[in-house]
């Protein structure tokens, strides 16, 4: 299995990690929010670039990419970027300093296979200038940029007597210009209603989930949506996906929640006097005034598909959505003419997440009794439950240690 006890150690570790720690902050910035919304802004910039037919764009090698990216930083945590530039000026040190990053991180992705260790030494070492990457490297490097530039404004506003704010300040505003040759950077500079779609996505962060209980770490709806995707994303190679079908099942993972911008986290009592129905009409009617209708068609249909019956299984046949069975999608569909999407894989990602987030609650301390009630509901509903060969009970009992 690709998604191991291990390898969701490694993610969940990002949950701890303090973002900008030198500096006055008036709410945690953790490094899993911060690549979560660094990956919402390259779909974003991602669909611009994808009609211009470039044979050299790939969503594939955007996921891919930017999980390694992810990876990476849960090993350097928050180094700062002129530390960081100078290893790189220096050959010797760069190569030696990813040769332990890589040897960190094999024990946790040497299962995935040779084929992605190698591309992930690959990217490792790839030390490029912004002008000669390839486009997609252009959109992770333009997206890390901006969401970091979304912090920056928190940190600026709250630090202004600080030794080096000034030259963040000028770092940042110089350093937008460097991605102006791509078209969704311009748009977002030109246009306030895109600009204010990329912040409503970062503004997840300051959303907890089980808001009503105490808990280390808490966690955001924006980190949790990152969970989701990457587990989705792990889940889904294990069917040996189409390409459409992966990027499905990472974006809705990744978007899943984006509703909760507007309505916020409804907390599990109150959905259980709440209608689902009823829960989703009123989603639906925040989202189209406010999301729906302010982005170009060609980005608010994929949004809405990823928010909307994210957990459902899907194919598209003539451009209308057609409910299946993961089996029909592995047998007949799992190819991109159908854009499949498996929501049973995405529901299972949003359940592993909670059951994990809930464990680590338990280990660090907390005695409410909704975290024990959390792990024996999600355990006893995929007691006997696969996903394809995927045996999820397995995993989750794995994730306690039972498997130890």
């Amino acid at each position: 299995m690709f998604l191991t006890k291990e390898l969701i150690n490694t993610i969940f570790s990002s949950s701890y990690m303090n973002r900008w720690n030198d500096k006055i902050r008036p709410i945690p910035l953790l490094e899993i929010d911060k690549q979560s919304h660094k990956m919402m802004i390259a779909f974003f910039l991602g669909k611009y670039e994808e009609r211009k037919n470039n044979n050299g764009f790939s969503w594939i090698k955007i996921i891919q990419d930017g999980f390694f990216d992810f990876l990476t930083r849960t090993v350097t945590t928050d180094l700062k970027p002129s530390i960081f530039s100078h290893i790189k000026e220096n050959t010797s040190a760069y190569e030696k300093f990813n040769e332990w990053i890589y040897e960190k991180l094999e024990p946790q992705i040497v299962h995935i296979g040779p084929d992605f260790c190698n591309e992930y030494k690959k990217h490792l070492f790839y030390k490029e200038s912004y002008q000669n990457l390839d486009i997609n490297g252009k959109i992770l490097e333009a997206a890390h940029f901006y969401s970091s530039l979304w912090e920056a404004n928190i940190i600026i506003i709250n630090n202004p007597n600080s030794y080096d704010i000034d030259n963040i300040k000028r770092d940042f505003t110089q350093g937008i210009e460097n991605f102006y040759d791509l078209e969704g950077i311009r748009e977002i500079v030109l246009y306030n209603k895109y600009k204010n779609f990329i912040s409503l996505c970062g503004e997840l962060r300051y959303q907890l989930r089980w808001s009503n209980r105490h808990k280390i770490p808490q966690t955001s709806v924006l980190g949790h949506s990152l969970l989701v995707a990457l587990f989705s994303y792990l889940l889904t190679l294990e069917f040996n996906p189409c390409k459409k079908r992966l990027y499905n099942n990472f974006f809705t993972g990744l978007f899943h929640d984006l509703p909760e911008a507007l309505t916020r986290d409804i907390i599990s009592p109150v959905k259980h006097f709440l209608s689902e129905e009823l829960i989703k009409s009123l989603e639906k009617e925040e989202m189209k005034p406010k999301i729906y209708d302010q982005l170009p068609d060609f980005i608010s249909e994929d949004i809405k598909r990823f928010s909307e019956d994210e957990f459902t299984n899907t194919i598209l046949i003539n451009n209308i959505s057609k409910k299946v069975e993961i089996k029909d999608i592995n047998d007949y569909y799992n190819k991109c003419e159908y854009s499949p999407r498996d929501g049973e894989i995405v529901k299972s990602s949003d359940k592993i997440s909670a059951f994990v987030e809930a464990k680590e609650a338990i280990n660090n301390g907390s005695t409410d009794v909704e975290f024990k009630k959390a792990i024996e509901s999600i355990g006893e509903e995929y007691s006997e439950k696969n996903i394809g060969d995927i045996n999820l009970n397995q995993l989750l009992k794995s994730i306690l240690g039972e498997n130890d």
